[in-house]
């Protein structure tokens, strides 16, 4: 069977982080925040196609975040030029199966993917959909209150930045053993996607971390994570921000060249992170303190 276009991805992503490469960070050295992918109807992006996406923008170069299926842009009157690849993008669904012993019905949850093309691989649009808005600074007080409403035990002690879960607390070196604050938070946003695992929050079953596959999985979580995060609040993503990296990538591809999907499960659950922290961040009521 042919493969099709998001099997292709993955294997591309898995191949590169086979040669040493982490695929999604190198894009994201930015001073600004970035332009998030937006659907047809120029609603952002979320979750895996937000991180899926931005980094296709990035790899080709497109500065449009506008992205529409083959069919949208032809409503458009529009046509995607000859020899253009289209971006696999995932449409999570949800169907009802009604039970013979007459209990509720079962809902079975399932994804499929599908093509869509960046308004750059595009022509005949509307001129509003060539139009790209200039870049934003990314704005450090944002960042700050979004740490700022989250209710967290933080200590500052020693060389390592980890998450305890006994302890339920995250230890992170002086904000001054840093280059600068941008790394600092970009290390805080990656151990807060580890808080959210804790049992009595999304339970990601922390307590198997000791294990090494166990550690790889929530370690691909995290990475996930802090890049959907960065992406959202306008944290930096780098190369060199990652610690143990050849380490864990020799974890990652093994885990997924047996199973590929693996990427896009951790994806799921680093999306649900993203999402308790923002819910959580939107509804404090803590006092206006920085976090350090």
């Amino acid at each position: 069977m042919k493969p099709n276009a998001l099997d292709t991805l993955l294997a591309e992503l898995i191949n590169r982080m086979d040669k040493g490469e982490l695929p999604w960070r190198r894009p994201w050295k930015h001073q600004s925040q970035p332009q998030l992918p937006t659907r047809a109807d120029g609603q952002p992006f979320s979750g895996t196609n937000l991180w899926m996406l931005a980094m296709q923008m990035a790899m080709h170069g497109w500065s449009n975040p506008r992205f529409y299926t083959f069919h949208q842009a032809k409503e458009l009157g529009g046509f995607v030029r000859k020899g253009e690849k289209g971006c696999p993008a995932i449409l999570y669904k949800q169907t009802a199966v009604e039970d013979d012993g007459g209990d509720d019905p079962k809902i079975l949850r399932f994804l499929k993917s599908y093509i869509c093309f960046n308004a750059e691989q595009i022509e005949g649009l509307p001129e509003a959909c060539y139009q790209v808005s200039a870049p934003v600074p990314v704005n450090p007080d944002a960042v700050n209150a979004f740490f700022r409403g989250i209710d967290f035990s933080l200590l500052h002690k020693g060389d390592m930045a980890f998450y305890n879960p006994e302890g339920d607390q995250i230890v992170m070196p002086h904000p001054s053993q840093f280059e600068d604050l941008d790394r600092y938070n970009a290390t805080l946003g990656h151990e807060l996607i580890h808080w959210t695992g804790a049992k009595h929050r999304l339970d990601r079953k922390l307590e198997t971390y000791r294990y090494q596959d166990c550690r790889a999985r929530e370690e691909l979580v995290a990475e996930l994570g802090a890049l959907q995060l960065g992406l959202l609040i306008g944290l930096p993503v780098e190369e060199k921000l990652f610690d143990n990296h050849a380490g864990y990538l020799q974890s990652w591809v093994r885990i997924l060249k047996d199973h590929p999907a693996e990427l896009i499960k951790a994806s799921g659950r680093a999306s649900k992170a993203v999402d308790f922290l923002i819910k959580v961040s939107r509804q404090s009521t803590l006092p206006d303190v920085l976090v350090a």
